[in-house]
This record gives structure tokens, sequence and C-alpha cells, in this order.
């Protein structure tokens, strides 16, 4: 008779016996992921993004450690004549691109792609219907 009083539990798949499931308030990975060693380039960024105390024309501001050493090797190059920082400068601020979390060149190309996409579907229905559009016009003005 106790068989009959008790539900039948289905099981199967995305269906685990209910002895076997987690518990509320408990997951399966209790320790969660562990966390990426950090390497050198990650330390020296790390401090170079830290902030430094910098006192320039009487006024006392915080500015990262990096714009501190981009301002001093500045000023070496202009005032020492010291040809090592001017050529650090030029090789550094030539090869960086834009910040890697920097996202404003990719949103100009898209808005650029979708400018064009823009005049040339207009361009067209335009002349689907027989007359020029603005866009054509003004074209043929621009030499």
């Amino acid at each position: 008779m106790d068989n009959e009083d008790k539900p039948i539990e289905v099981v199967g798949y995305g269906k685990p016996p209910k002895r076997t499931r987690f518990k509320p308030g408990h997951s399966g990975n209790p320790k969660g992921r562990p966390r990426k060693n950090k390497t050198l380039p990650d330390y020296v960024e790390e401090e170079l993004r830290s902030m430094v105390t910098l006192t320039e024309e009487g006024k006392t501001r915080k500015i990262p450690k990096a714009l501190a050493l981009v301002k001093i090797h500045v000023r070496k190059a202009l005032t020492e004549e010291d040809l090592k920082s001017a050529e650090f400068l030029i090789k550094n601020g030539l090869q960086a691109g834009p910040d890697k979390h920097d996202n404003v060149t990719a949103l100009l190309e898209e808005f650029r792609e979708r400018n064009r996409c823009l005049s040339v579907n207009e361009t067209s229905k335009q002349e689907s219907k027989g007359g020029t559009s603005i866009l054509t016009q003004v074209r043929r003005r621009d030499p």
C-alpha cells in the first residue's frame, strides 16, 4: 500500500531524480572558476594605470602614471634635447593605434557603411521612379 500512496517520479532527459538535484541556495560549482594568473604585462599595465599626484603650474592633480611618463619624456625631448626621449615618443606614439577599449573607430566605420547603404538605396529608389535624388545632384556638381 505504501507504493500506491507515493506519486510516480518522472526521471529522464532534463529531469534528474529529486535526491540528486541541487538543493536551493547551492550550486554545482561552489568554489567557482579559478582566477587567471597575472603575467608581467598585466602587472605593468596595472601599475601604469595607477594614479600619481602631480603639480603643474601650481595646480595639483592626480593623473595615471602612464600619462606622467609621457609628460616627462615630452619635457626631456623639448627642453633637454634628449634624442632617446624623442625617439621613444615617436616610436610608441606611431605604433600605438586606437585603444583596445576604444570602439569609436568601429562605430565610425559602421556609421559610414550604413550611410553608404542608405545613399545607394535612396539613389536606386529615386532612379526607379524616374527622378534624380538630391545626393545624385550633389555628386554631379562635385568635381
